[in-house]
């Protein structure tokens, strides 16, 4: 930018103002050193993984950014005490020094590898979730591998403490806790000395931020899958595992619950059809004996639909449970394509539109030869449907 202002005021006036020169020598030096940082940190950082941007509505860019930083993290650490060293601005300098100290702690790092193994556990089954393939029950059977692990994880406190160990070493941290100042507070009658604060810090970090951070995962895990956890166990009794192995007052008794939950969708008949259809498929059944309700819906519905009649209301109750969404990801997806579709349709600037104006521009000579009306008429008698209206244009 700069250096066109220069262009212009030495074509305009034959000089350079001193002022301009200046700023041009500024912008020069500022993007120099510009393109050699990008340079610098490019090399240092070009290898497999490479740092990702943290989305605040994408939840899978948290486990790339903090798995990407945890991997790269001598990387960075060399890039940031390049900056320090070899900048020459001293905001950039404050800030790369800032971010240097703060990672140049054990707490740091430990927490980095704390979220990484946190979110390593939650990430796969949070992409299993959006696919469009899943069903409630399968979600539910990969909600409770989660809340198990990561109950797991509560336990693996150590392990995780020596895999910071070895990348603090790696760049020189030491592998120690800062000792905090405690706070001395009044000792009441009633406290006992149990009550008292953790002095040594590194039980004070596993009980404050270790224990705390793992136990707010599993409540939110367990809080907000509640309700599909509720579906998926008035449901389950559909399952084809479920139809072999339940007693039949136990299978009536769960279709009972069902159909009175959804009393405006299944008949009192509801539990009566459940048992026909176990008595009158169960061969077919035991073919698909570790399927899940969607392969019981092909069998029903399209291998032997000639019962279908029959058991109308179990029919009803596999489509209520197929067309549950598990999470709100295929929604979105639909809005967003039906967005796009909305889109194009009220545009009447389509593709094909541009690039049939961008040949009549490009051979406009030969456009002005052709009898327009000709090619109108033309146009019409192809299309009858639209004489009236292209007649009418062509006389306008």
């Amino acid at each position: 930018m700069a250096a066109c202002v220069v262009y212009d005021t030495w074509q305009g006036h034959q000089s350079i103002d001193e002022q301009i020169s200046a700023e041009y020598k500024k912008k020069v030096n500022f993007w120099s050193e510009v393109l050699t940082r990008i340079v610098d940190v490019t090399l240092t950082l070009a290898s497999w993984p490479t740092l990702k941007r943290l989305c605040p509505t994408r939840w899978a860019s948290r486990h790339d950014a903090v798995r990407s930083l945890r991997f790269r993290f001598k990387d960075v650490m060399k890039a940031l005490t390049k900056i320090c060293l070899l900048s020459n601005k001293k905001e950039e300098c404050a800030e790369a020094e800032g971010l240097k100290h703060s990672m140049e702690n054990f707490e740091f790092v430990l927490q980095t590898v704390i979220q990484g193994k946190l979110l390593e556990t939650v990430n796969v089954v949070s992409q299993s979730l959006q696919k469009q393939n899943v069903d409630i029950l399968q979600a539910s059977e990969y909600l409770a591998g989660v809340s198990q692990s990561l109950a797991a994880l509560r336990g693996e406190f150590q392990s995780l403490k020596e895999s910071a160990q070895d990348l603090a070493q790696s760049w020189g941290i030491s592998p120690t806790f800062l000792q905090k100042r405690a706070r001395r507070t009044k000792r009441h009658f009633d406290e006992l000395c149990e009550d008292e604060r953790l002095l040594d810090p590194k039980e004070h970090f596993k009980v404050s931020v270790f224990y705390q951070t793992v136990d707010i995962a599993i409540t939110q895990v367990t809080r907000r899958f509640s309700g599909m956890q509720e579906v998926a166990r008035r449901f389950g009794f559909l399952c084809p595992r479920e139809l072999l192995s339940k007693s039949d007052n136990d299978m009536y008794q769960s279709a009972s619950a069902l159909a009175e939950q959804y009393s405006d969708d299944l008949s009192a008949d509801f539990p009566d059809q459940v048992l026909a259809l176990r008595q009158a498929l169960e061969f077919a059944i035991r073919e698909i004996k570790n399927g899940s309700i969607y392969d019981l819906a092909n069998t029903l519905i399209i291998k032997h639909n000639s019962i279908l009649s029959s058991v109308p209301d179990v029919a009803t109750a596999i489509k209520l449970f197929l067309t549950i969404p598990v999470t709100v990801a295929s929604a979105e997806r639909s809005f967003s394509k039906l967005k796009l579709i909305k889109t194009y349709l009220r545009s009447s600037m389509s593709q094909e539109r541009l690039s049939g104006l961008a040949i009549l521009s490009i051979e406009n000579k030969r456009a002005r030869s052709l009898d327009v009306k000709s090619v109108v008429k033309d146009f019409a008698h192809r299309f009858a449907k639209r004489r009236a209206h292209v007649y009418s244009n062509a006389n306008l």
